[in-house]
């Protein structure tokens, strides 16, 4: 399938998981309303279902806590402690304007590991979504280790979008996809094999994230599992949720199990 009808057949997303970077969902130091607006207004409007995976609990505590060494755990999980509280009181101001009820699900990778504590996650997203709720998960830094940790959250919405069988998961990043020359800034359309993109990546990551285009190649090959198709785009593009279900010519698409499912 090319990529143009490709696009096309993205309309039929029944179930989508978006991710939302750290670096995109925080902008010169303040959590990002205009994209939580957008996100919000879609989701209000669409009978799709949604079901979001978000960054930024250590990003927007550091305006309280002072983090002098990036390697001190229990800094950044106090960090995490004091953010997770006020990345959620904003989602939530945004999705009440547009009366959608929203609800807060933090996991570690004993959640995803451990198969009994992993149905239960499922069930609850579930049940959740049968009631028209938009769950809201990061992973609960507080308590995590990096030994236990999931590495980061393109890591863990690809684990969720297995759990739930969702048909694409969307990450939002700062970047316009996967770039095939960082210097013209040409994206990648359309990847159909890991290790060539793989190819095309600079080691580089954002200072609010943990993960750059390595780890979002690593989260569509997850999510391949279960044949889930990964987009990665720019989530500084205004309305970028409509424009993807509208066949926009944005960002990288990763079908890197062959397609959609029920092709």
């Amino acid at each position: 399938m090319n990529v143009f009808l490709l696009r096309e057949r993205l309309k039929d997303a029944k179930r989508i998981v978006i991710k939302i970077e750290s670096n995109t969902i925080i902008k010169d130091d303040r959590f990002n309303l205009r994209l939580a607006e957008d996100i919000a207004r879609h989701i209000s409007t669409d009978a799709r279902e949604f079901i979001i995976v978000s960054s930024g609990a250590v990003g927007l505590g550091k305006k309280h806590i002072r983090l002098e060494n990036k390697n001190d755990i229990i800094v950044k999980q106090c960090l995490a402690s004091v953010g997770q509280n006020q990345l959620m009181n904003s989602f939530s101001n945004c999705f009440r304007k547009y009366d959608t009820a929203i609800s807060q699900l933090l996991l570690t990778h004993e959640d995803i590991k451990d198969l009994k504590r992993k149905d239960n996650v499922k069930n609850i997203i579930d049940r959740l979504t049968s009631f028209g709720i938009t769950t809201i998960i990061n992973e609960n830094d507080s308590v995590s280790t990096e030994e236990i940790s999931f590495g980061d959250n393109d890591i863990l919405s690809a684990h969720i979008s297995n759990l739930i069988d969702a048909d694409i998961l969307i990450i939002l990043s700062n970047v316009d996809g996967l770039y095939k020359d960082m210097d013209t800034k040409e994206i990648v359309s359309l990847v159909k094999d890991a290790d060539i993109a793989r190819g095309y990546v600079t080691q580089t990551k954002s200072e609010l994230g943990c993960g750059g285009m390595g780890s979002k190649i690593n989260a569509a090959e997850i999510a391949s599992i279960s044949e889930t198709v990964t987009v990665v785009v720019n989530g500084n593009e205004e309305d970028v949720i409509r424009k993807i279900f509208e066949g926009a010519e944005l960002g990288t698409i990763f079908t890197l199990n062959g397609g959609l499912k029920n092709e």
